[in-house]
């Protein structure tokens, strides 16, 4: 009767490991679940950080794009300097003009207040005797 009830505790363990052995097939079938979660999760975390670099990139591509625009910045401002300094340059000489038109009014008046006074202008003159000189002296020439 002990031989019975060792091969009954033999039975009893077998069928015991058995159980055992379909848990821990249960436990792997678990743990490869619960793996491919893990690697879904890894990709995931992948896209992530793979998105992140596009957006470093792009964030890159855009701090060039306004290190170029503040370039283009600093020529628009010089050449808006450039431009007005040569309005500051037209404004000098119309102010020169105005002032070459205020000193030949300034003359005329001068040169008719000489008149009325009975001065004479002097170069205006000669060039009159000379014009007179030269057209009296071919009419009176022999060469005719």
């Amino acid at each position: 009767m002990g031989h019975v009830g060792e091969e009954f505790g033999l039975v009893f363990a077998g069928a015991l490991q058995l159980i055992g052995a379909i848990f821990q097939l249960d436990l792997y079938a678990v743990e490869l679940h619960v793996l491919a979660i893990h690697g879904i999760a890894l990709f995931g975390e992948d896209l992530g950080l793979l998105g992140q670099l596009l957006v470093g990139l792009l964030q890159l591509r855009l701090l060039g794009f306004q290190v170029g625009l503040g370039f283009l910045e600093d020529a628009r401002l010089l050449f808006q300097l450039f431009v007005g300094g040569l309005e500051f340059f037209l404004l000098h000489l119309q102010f020169f003009i105005e002032l070459l038109g205020l000193g030949q009014h300034f003359l005329q008046t001068l040169a008719v207040a000489c008149r009325f006074d009975g001065g004479a202008d002097i170069a205006g003159d000669q060039l009159q005797q000379l014009y007179i000189a030269l057209f009296q002296g071919d009419a009176g020439s022999p060469v005719r």
